[in-house]
């Protein structure tokens, strides 16, 4: 009977423990997104570099060819760990590049996007059917996007435009 008691009580214990951990855990993944969204502004800024460095490329450059370009700051993760980047990018023939997540992130990163980028027109949702950027903020931006099947783009993930230099 004892050992029921006890079992029940500490079960109550945790649940009681869980509920209180919710606002660390919302800062957790607050924390990641930041981390996210500053990963993905690095990677952007490289790409850009890249292209500006290398224009006959088209449309895209692989992960050994932005290293060997030296195009990271020496303290990017990036920099040393020669692993596939969450993020991925598309160059069409006008010079616009598209860099995106690879796949759908875990956690929410349009807040952290839209605050870091200051609710820009280039940053957005690729949603499947659609032609052009959509900004959880402002809606339809008019924005070109390359077509589902040149740029491989997964629905959900987020998009962020750049003009390569």
């Amino acid at each position: 009977m004892w050992h029921i008691l006890m079992v029940l009580s500490l079960a109550s214990l945790a649940g009681l423990y869980a509920t209180f951990d919710k606002p660390a855990l919302a800062a957790y993944e607050n924390v990641d997104a930041v981390n996210l969204v500053r990963d993905m502004a690095h990677y952007r800024e490289a790409v850009i570099a890249y292209f500006a460095q290398n224009p006959g490329v088209y449309p895209r450059a692989d992960i050994t060819a932005l290293l060997s370009a030296n195009v990271w700051p020496s303290w990017s993760t990036l920099q040393h760990k020669h692993t596939l980047p969450r993020w991925a990018h598309y160059r069409d023939s006008d010079g616009m590049l598209y860099v995106y997540a690879a796949s759908e992130p875990d956690v929410n990163l349009f807040p952290e996007l839209m605050k870091l980028t200051q609710n820009s027109v280039l940053v957005g949702v690729y949603r499947a059917g659609d032609t052009t950027l959509y900004s959880p903020v402002l809606g339809d931006t008019g924005r070109k996007l390359p077509t589902s099947g040149s740029a491989a783009i997964p629905v959900g993930s987020p998009v962020w435009i750049a003009v390569d230099r």
